[in-house]
């Protein structure tokens, strides 16, 4: 039989990781209350990472995975940090010279057909492209490509979302295209 101060210790330990859960879904909660979105409120977020204007919240939903990053920025820096954004993402895509030139090849490259793409729907643009088992980008083969990626900036209420919506090879990417393209933002009171 335990002892008295054993059950107290485990009662502690289980209350506070309750509240320490709870806390961090609510600020989640808040954050999202934002967006209008049947397909956001889907989800059920975890905190991945919280710095002073960065936020990182990831779910799992069947097959599919939603990574959120949430910055605080003001409206003149939104078009500058969006393209930033799918500049180092396209970047991993770029022609180089191959390190080590040979009778093969001179030149490291990616097939067209997994070159991401951009997707420009005024007034908002977003990237396709493909990632590997790990959620990375970057691969340019079959053999590493796991996952479909839609990544989707939205500006909402000086905050910038952006949605890494990861999905299995298998899925139609134009059905989740839909669903992102009906997140609303709700204005500020």
């Amino acid at each position: 039989m335990l002892s008295r101060m054993k059950k107290i210790k485990i009662i502690f330990i289980v209350l506070f990781c309750l509240v320490i859960t709870s806390c961090k879904n609510q600020d989640n909660v808040d954050i999202l209350q934002n967006l209008e979105s049947e397909f956001v409120n889907s989800f059920n977020f975890d905190l991945i990472m919280n710095e002073s204007n960065n936020l990182i919240i990831k779910s799992n939903n069947k097959n599919e995975i939603l990574k959120i990053q949430i910055e605080n920025i003001s409206f003149n820096n939104v078009n500058q940090t969006i393209e930033k954004k799918f500049f180092e993402i396209e970047s991993l895509y770029r022609e180089i010279h191959s390190p080590y030139p040979g009778i093969v090849s001179n030149k490291v490259s990616c097939e067209n057909n997994y070159l991401p793409k951009k997707i420009e729907n005024y007034p908002k643009e977003y990237l396709i492209v493909y990632a590997t088992e790990r959620l990375t980008f970057g691969a340019c083969s079959k053999d590493l490509i796991h996952y479909q990626s839609i990544i989707y900036p939205i500006y909402c209420n000086k905050k910038l979302f952006t949605f890494n919506l990861f999905i299995p090879l298998s899925e139609q990417i134009n059905k989740y295209e839909d669903k992102l393209n009906k997140i609303k933002c709700k204005k500020e009171n």
